[in-house]
């Protein structure tokens, strides 16, 4: 396994919360050799900073269906069971229930009037009820899958009574959603799912939960800085809304520089040498940086140009290897149709306030830690727009 070589170290030593040395690794080539080797295991996850007893909620039974913590066999069989719904050619269906969404939403903040939060307005309920339609739960039961989801995501700021709490009662209430699909199926992933009878019900208990979380809070936090990024400069708004045709190699770019996902950390199997003779030894954790921005700077140049005219590259937003997104091209259909569907309806639109008063959360990754190359990251919290 290569380590690129560059100014600023590719990797470096790190200690995780539970003391135990690990890695940290912010070099694009590295990061996507980490994540496509077999050797490194997607669980038992460590992560960057105190988690504030996450891993511990998320370790029962139920994570036998959590994609991003199994290895194969598992990983391989219960993934199989969901591959033929999200395939480019069965996601191409839902494009039109998507559209009818993005319209309702847009609709809602045009009949609210400028300034509007675009986050509250638009971002929010649009990736909730697609997610609801595509797991089949009412879409009023959005809430049930988000509160209990915001405090087991909450790190230091809720407590591991809080988190267990918040897991216990999600489970209860998917639970009960699988007994009435099971006698009442309908025309949804779940109820397809319980059909085909290769998932047992800790399994679709962990893959309905996992589901819910990879396609909710990604693409309101993806939706919210890609539309932040473009207003923040006048000629990105306007390139991007003068070219809609190719909103899908737009859409392709965004994601490459500006993927939400900041981190993903997977552990050894078993000793893994890289070229330059480092060693990472079974049991030891490595943590990847190199996702926001992404790209092979020997194949596109500098990562961090915006270009939507770019080619599209191997981005590592759905990350790498047996563990890439499954959801990947559902994510991509929402923000395409949302982008077009805003800029087609908005074409004046623009920020009701300066840039800087946009109110954006940090993303810490190691604490403090400056990482050289690397800017701070962030989500926007609200965004407030005009037109």
């Amino acid at each position: 396994m290569s380590a690129a070589t560059a100014e600023s170290p590719p990797y470096f030593r790190h200690e995780y919360p539970d003391g135990h040395l690990g890695w940290f690794v912010v070099d694009y080539k590295l990061s996507k050799a980490i994540l496509a080797d077999p050797r490194m295991s997607g669980r038992p996850l460590r992560s960057p900073a105190d988690d504030g007893g996450f891993q511990e909620a998320m370790s029962g039974p139920e994570s036998a269906g959590d994609l991003a913590r199994i290895d194969p066999p598992a990983h391989t069989r219960v993934r199989r069971a969901q591959t033929s719904y999200f395939t480019v050619k069965r996601v191409g269906r839902q494009r039109r229930n998507i559209e009818e969404i993005v319209d309702l939403c847009l609709d809602a903040m045009e009949a609210h009037g400028a300034p509007a939060d675009f986050v509250e307005m638009v971002s929010v309920p649009v990736a909730g009820m697609v997610i609801c339609d595509v797991l089949g739960v009412p879409r009023e039961d959005v809430t049930r899958f988000v509160e209990p989801t915001e405090i087991l995501v909450g790190g230091t700021r809720t407590t591991r009574a809080q988190k267990n709490a918040a897991i216990d009662g999600m489970y209860a209430y998917i639970r009960e959603v699988i007994a009435d699909k099971r006698a009442n199926p309908r025309d949804d992933l779940l109820s397809e799912l319980i059909n085909g009878g290769k998932l047992n019900d800790d399994e679709l208990t962990g893959t309905m939960l996992f589901l819910f979380a990879a396609g909710h809070g990604t693409v309101i936090e993806n939706l919210g800085l890609s539309v932040f990024f473009l207003l923040s400069d006048q000629e990105r708004w306007d390139a991007v809304r003068a070219d809609l045709e190719s909103i899908d190699r737009t859409v392709e770019e965004l994601l490459r520089v500006l993927s939400p996902v900041v981190t993903m950390t997977r552990t050894a199997t078993e000793d893994v040498e890289l070229d330059d003779g480092a060693l990472i030894r079974a049991g030891e954790a490595v943590t990847v940086y190199g996702i926001s921005p992404s790209g092979d700077p020997d194949t596109i140049g500098d990562p961090h140009t915006f270009d939507p005219h770019r080619e599209p590259c191997d981005h590592l937003a759905f990350g790498w290897g047996r563990h890439m997104c499954l959801g990947q091209h559902l994510a991509r259909l929402e923000l395409q149709v949302a982008l077009e569907g805003l800029m087609r309806r908005f074409p004046a639109l623009r920020l009701a306030v300066a840039p800087e008063e946009v109110p954006l959360r940090p993303l810490e990754v190691l604490g403090t830690l400056d990482i050289p190359g690397r800017a701070p990251l962030y989500v926007v919290e609200r965004l407030p727009v005009a037109w």
